[in-house]
C-alpha cells in the first residue's frame, strides 16, 4: 500500500473520521462475535439448535435490512441519516440482548441487532462517493483498499 494514498485519504474532509469509524467497526465486530454465542449460550441457557436459530434469523433479517437500506440510500434517504438510525437500533439491541432472559427477547434483540450490517457497507458507500468520488481511478481502488485494510486491522486489534 503506498504511503500517498493514505496521506491523501486523511487529507481529504473527513477522511480521518471514515477511516477512525472502519478501524473502530472492525474492533467491534472482533470483539462481538465469540461473545454473542457465550452470552446467548450460558446466560439465556440457549442449546446449539437455538444458537444457530439465532444466528440464522439474524443473517436474514441482516440480509433484508441491507437490501433494503441499500435500495432507500440510492437517492430516497440521506446515509447518514441510515448509518445513525440503524447504529441506533442496533445499540438498543445490544443492550436488550446484554439484558435478556428469555430466547424471544433473545431472538427479538439479535432482530435489532442485524442493523449493524448497515453501517459498513454504507461507509464505503460515502468514501467512494465523498472521499475518493475525484481522484483518478486507480487511486479510487487503492484508496477504497487502504479504508478496507483499516477495518481488517480493527478486527486484529479486536
Amino acid at each position: 500500500m503506498n504511503l500517498t494514498i493514505w496521506k491523501r485519504i486523511m487529507h481529504t474532509q473527513h477522511g480521518v473520521a471514515l477511516a477512525l469509524n472502519i478501524l473502530l467497526q472492525g474492533c467491534l465486530m472482533a470483539t462481538l462475535a465469540p461473545l454473542i454465542p457465550l452470552l446467548i449460550a450460558e446466560k439465556i441457557g440457549l442449546d446449539k439448535t437455538a444458537v444457530m436459530l439465532f444466528f440464522l434469523i439474524n443473517t436474514l433479517v441482516g440480509i433484508a435490512v441491507t437490501l433494503g437500506t441499500g435500495w432507500l440510500s440510492d437517492g430516497t434517504i440521506a446515509r447518514y441519516k441510515l448509518v445513525l438510525v440503524c447504529g441506533i437500533i442496533a445499540a438498543v439491541g445490544f443492550v436488550g440482548l446484554s439484558q435478556a432472559t428469555t430466547t424471544s427477547q433473545a431472538w427479538l434483540a439479535g432482530i435489532a441487532i442485524a442493523a449493524i450490517g448497515v453501517g459498513f457497507p454504507q461507509l464505503f458507500a460515502v468514501a467512494k462517493s465523498g472521499v475518493v468520488a475525484d481522484w483518478e481511478q486507480e487511486a479510487q481502488v487503492m484508496g477504497i483498499t487502504a479504508l478496507r485494510t483499516m477495518f481488517s486491522l480493527g478486527f486484529v486489534f479486536g
